[in-house]
């Protein structure tokens, strides 16, 4: 178990709870296989995470979000985007994000040349019912 190096408030090195940490780890499971990310060169989005609690997308040239019936939250990790919808736009800037509720309108995101935004949203319905 390792802390990075972090520090509290005073500056004191965080305090490692080793003992919490072993209760909780499942040592019967096993070793775990490596995640095959999928991308779609079409679209230049690749799939990162899907699991039961979200999903999380890498997206690296404008696109449509429909709206699904989902939340969905966008970061730009890299460039800018601007985000438009029927009745207006924002600018994200590099390191801003965007929570757009489930009952969202369609968003349009224009990503600068070169830009990289995260896509975080709700499970697929291949992990619905889990």
């Amino acid at each position: 178990l390792f802390d990075w190096n972090r520090v509290d408030k005073d500056g004191q090195p965080r305090a490692l709870h080793i003992q919490q940490a072993l209760a909780v780890t499942d040592f019967e499971r096993g070793p775990v296989d490596a995640v095959q990310l999928v991308s779609d060169s079409k679209s230049n989005e690749r799939l990162l995470v899907d699991c039961d609690r979200f999903r999380l997308i890498e997206i690296k040239k404008s696109t449509s979000l429909e709206q699904d019936g989902k939340f969905k939250i966008v970061t730009v990790v890299g460039g800018a985007c601007r985000m438009l919808w029927k009745n207006g736009e924002r600018l994200l800037p590099l390191g801003q994000s965007a929570l757009l509720p489930a009952a969202c309108q369609t968003v349009q995101l224009q990503l600068d040349p070169g830009s990289t935004v995260l896509l975080a949203t709700g499970p697929s319905t291949a992990h619905a019912g889990n």
